[in-house]
């Protein structure tokens, strides 16, 4: 993380340095599942000549282990009484409508929704911070929304460890 990030308006609360999504360590199981899984559509492809297909393939291989190699980046979190800061993006309490939290197996990500510009919605893990004292602080500035769940396609990634 850059030291030379300007540090954002207001008093600071809390702040901490976490990824935005866990990282997955797989079992030999999984490797071996998902191996069995690309072989049996791959043979299928050449047996049925569909090569598009086929080439979809190897790219989503070829993405996926890409993918898997790099662990997700460090971000810096400031939260303040004027708003919250991610890595350089500073957000006014006024143009938050909320946050909420996902608890996940071994980690708790804190998502915001902006009202407005085109990051509409962030995350972050909390790390360390205590999650309880991080609410009862977030509480004073902006709603919790309760009715907010996991995005779709963030449910499908974490059920597939992706």
């Amino acid at each position: 993380m850059p030291t030379n990030t300007p540090p954002p308006p207001g008093n600071i609360l809390a702040m901490w340095e976490a990824p935005s999504q866990p990282h997955y360590e797989h079992s030999v199981r999984w490797y071996i599942g998902a191996a069995a899984t690309a072989l049996v559509l791959l043979g299928y492809s050449v047996w049925t000549k569909a090569w598009t297909f086929t080439g979809l393939l190897v790219l989503i291989a070829g993405v996926y282990s890409w993918h898997m190699r790099r662990t997700p980046p460090v971000r810096r979190m400031t939260i303040t009484d004027r708003g919250f800061q991610l890595d350089r993006v500073f957000t006014p309490w006024e143009r938050c409508k909320g946050f909420w939290m996902l608890q996940g197996e071994h980690y708790i990500e804190l998502h915001f929704e902006r009202a407005d510009g085109p990051l509409r919605h962030c995350k972050i893990q909390t790390g360390d911070v205590d999650a309880q004292a991080l609410r009862n602080v977030l509480h004073s500035f902006t709603e919790e929304r309760t009715d907010r769940t996991e995005d779709t396609l963030d449910m499908i990634s974490r059920l597939l460890k992706i």
